[in-house]
């Protein structure tokens, strides 16, 4: 005899035939319920053997074989074991008690102890089966909501899309026991591509992931209906594809199951599935809608800083292009003498100057906002302090600058140009905003899996209400030297996006007894070396 079971794993039209996918299990005699009933009514027998030897009478007996009947339904599923309970019960019944004993032998009463013991049985084995039916119900609701929850917590908590496909994954792996791959869909194109299976090391076979099953998967995602294995779509694919998508019918991601033949496993539950993916789908339009919220914010500041910074170049460089071109004038109409020709020569070139250091920083400003990515990598400190100190203004003479590297060979992981620039930025607003002959010292040391810089000066300082404006963008403090010219206040707030950008920090603090510390932190460049040698000559 054979017990059918069914268990679907997707709900829908899976092959184009209006049948739903499926995976069959077929459930046999359990070995452990028939032991248990035959230890039962063994039992049975037994204590009715002893207690008939006591002198109890047959009357009494049989309501201990009826006993073992009743336990035998309420410890095994279903009918049938209770059936052959009651078989048992009145066969042992009359060989062992019934006169003549130890021989079976027929008695108008037998049909009516049968039928009393198998009413028995079909009574306590129905309502056992229900009582079990409602207890698994009840445990399978517990254990769905337990699941919904847990995945509608995690996707919750999950802020990039690695977290949301991963806690995806893991829980449809959960339910439905079986290696996914997982694609995301961007723009109606397939962004990323996913494997998991906790059985091989959270990956599966590439050959799931080729050509040909990216051609199913952008099938499914064109038409936005299931295909592959088992379908009448696609069905050359070795992977079951399904779309995750919202009310909308936008996909956001493609799901793909594997399947094997004779898998005796059950399938997941379609329902669970189908809240799972509907949570998935939540999480994925979530974070695609906060994705385009972030991007039209920045593209809002970055079009708000874009005017701003138009409009203080249009103001700024008016004074330096109008020196340049009033001295250049002046020195083309008018025959002057020769400390006059100078000054006009040193003004040009000092304004000159201030326009290359202002274009430098506008590359860098626009390196940064189009978000391209940092070429970094290992650079001597020592060559990055040096470079700088070779594009400083001439204000630099008048100052006493010196270096300490506490190892020449200290290196940091960064972009070489824009660390320089954050350098000649900080030195030269130190000599901007300090007296002639004030001492400017850098220093550079390893500080655990980071590099330290410290620009520091004598001067007067900075007042504690400015510091925590100097970083901002078009920021210009109030106590220059006599001779510096008014900036854009792009020096210091380039700094900091550059610092940040290579995953550094920048701060400014007081300098003991007076003066400003400037401190930058970069990755330290971890430089290996791989010698191979070779014991045979």
């Amino acid at each position: 005899m054979k017990k059918k079971e069914k268990f679907q794993i997707f709900s829908g039209d899976a092959d184009g035939t209006g049948k739903d996918y499926v995976f069959r299990s077929t459930g046999r005699f359990s070995i452990i319920d028939l032991l248990k009933m035959i230890g039962i009514m063994a039992a049975a027998i037994l204590l009715g053997l002893f207690l008939y030897r006591e002198g109890v009478k047959e009357g009494n007996i049989i309501m201990i074989l009826i006993l073992g009947v009743l336990l035998t339904a309420r410890q095994t599923r279903g009918i049938l074991y209770g059936v052959l309970a009651s078989l048992i019960g009145m066969f042992g019944f009359n060989f062992f008690f019934a006169a003549p004993r130890l021989s079976f032998h027929y008695t108008a009463d037998y049909p009516f102890t049968f039928i009393v013991m198998l009413i028995v049985a079909l009574i306590t084995s129905t309502l056992t089966s229900q009582i079990k039916s409602h207890a698994e119900t009840a445990d399978q609701d517990l254990r769905r909501m337990d699941i919904i929850l847990e995945t509608n917590h995690k996707l919750q908590h999950a802020e990039t899309i690695d977290e949301i496909v991963m806690e995806s994954e893991r829980q449809i792996y959960k339910t439905a026991k079986k290696p996914i791959v997982f694609y995301t869909v961007e723009e109606g194109k397939i962004s990323g591509t996913y494997s998991y299976d906790s059985e091989q090391g959270l990956a599966v076979d590439k050959a799931y992931l080729d050509e040909g099953e990216r051609e199913a998967v952008n099938w499914v995602l064109e038409n936005k209906k299931t295909a592959g294995k088992g379908t009448g779509r696609m069905p050359e694919a070795k992977v079951y594809y399904l779309p995750i998508s919202s009310g909308k019918k936008e996909v956001f991601a493609v799901i793909g199951f594997i399947l094997t033949k004779g898998d005796k496993n059950k399938g997941p539950e379609s329902s669970l599935l189908t809240a799972l993916f509907g949570q998935i789908a939540f999480a994925l339009e979530r974070y695609s809608i906060n994705l385009k919220k972030n991007q039209t914010a920045r593209q809002a500041e970055s079009e708000r800083l874009r005017a701003n910074l138009l409009r203080a170049i249009s103001h700024d460089l008016r004074t330096p292009l109008t020196n340049i071109s009033g001295s250049a004038s002046s020195l083309l109409s008018t025959d002057f003498d020769q400390d006059t020709k100078a000054k006009l020569t040193q003004g040009i070139y000092d304004d000159a100057v201030w326009l290359v250091n202002l274009v430098e920083n506008l590359l860098s400003v626009s390196k940064l906002d189009h978000n391209a990515e940092l070429k970094t990598e290992p650079q001597l400190v020592e060559e990055l302090v040096t470079d700088a100190l070779s594009h400083l203004s001439n204000d630099a003479a008048s100052h006493t600058i010196t270096t300490h590297i506490e190892d020449p060979l200290l290196m940091a992981q960064a972009d070489g140009v824009l660390i320089v620039q954050v350098l000649i930025n900080i030195i030269n607003n130190a000599i901007n905003y300090t007296p002639e002959n004030s001492h400017i010292a850098i220093t550079a040391a390893a500080q655990g899996r980071a590099v330290m810089i410290k620009i520091a000066d004598d001067g007067k300082g900075i007042r504690d209400e400015e510091k925590g404006l100097i970083f901002d963008m078009y920021f210009t403090g109030k106590e220059t030297s006599g001779d510096a010219r008014r900036g854009l206040g792009l020096g210091l707030a380039l700094c900091k996006s550059i610092i940040n950008a290579h995953g550094g920090d920048i701060q400014v603090k007081d300098n003991v007894p007076s003066g400003t510390i400037f401190e930058c932190t970069l990755p330290l460049a971890e430089v290996t070396t791989n010698e191979n040698f070779n014991s045979d000559r």
